[in-house]
């Protein structure tokens, strides 16, 4: 079961002027009416578990409309328990690891499937409240998330595909990993 967590009334106020200023420049700049819409109770639902599936209303309005990704990624921001911020590395090839103030992310090959790669969430405080999912963000606010389901002493784990995008935002040294 997913916790999700009551936002502030000033984080509430601050999304309602962030969302009514994205349908504003939606209205003022589209010829034809946006088909789908997503309302903003149901953006906070799927930021607030960024690894469950993504419903397909919701991802196709993220994939066409840069600032409801913003909005988005702001609401993974604010509720996120950790964050893990630009990584330290030249080359998006070679990075295995991302560091972070309370956690640490570190990415294995399998050595059973030469297309999965196991991803490793360690948190410093293996008696704090984990969280249930991780989302990876990169510079233009495209966002891949992955469950955490099951937990042992601070340390889960999760297998995924070479070719995934979240493996791609993960490796990409600008992107920001957010933990909810």
């Amino acid at each position: 079961m997913n916790e999700f967590v009551k936002p502030s009334d000033r984080d509430r106020a601050a999304a309602r002027q962030r969302f009514g200023e994205y349908e504003l420049e939606e209205e003022l700049t589209t010829t034809q009416p946006v088909s789908t819409t997503v309302p903003i109770s149901r953006l906070y639902a799927v930021a607030s578990a960024p690894g469950a599936a993504m419903p397909t209303g919701v991802a196709e309005a993220l994939m066409r409309q840069p600032q409801l990704r913003a909005i988005y990624r702001d609401l993974l921001a604010r509720g996120a328990r950790f964050q893990i911020l630009e990584a330290m590395a030249a080359s998006t090839d070679e990075l295995t690891r991302r560091d972070g103030p309370g956690c640490h992310i570190r990415f294995e090959d399998s050595r059973a499937e030469s297309n999965q790669i196991y991803v490793i969430v360690e948190l410093d405080d293996p008696e704090v409240l984990p969280p249930a999912g991780i989302a990876f963000c990169d510079a233009q606010d495209f966002c891949a998330g992955l469950a955490l389901t099951v937990w042992r002493n601070g340390v889960a784990q999760a297998i995924i595909d070479r070719d995934s995008d979240f493996l791609r935002l993960a490796r990409d040294p600008k992107s920001t990993a957010y933990l909810r």
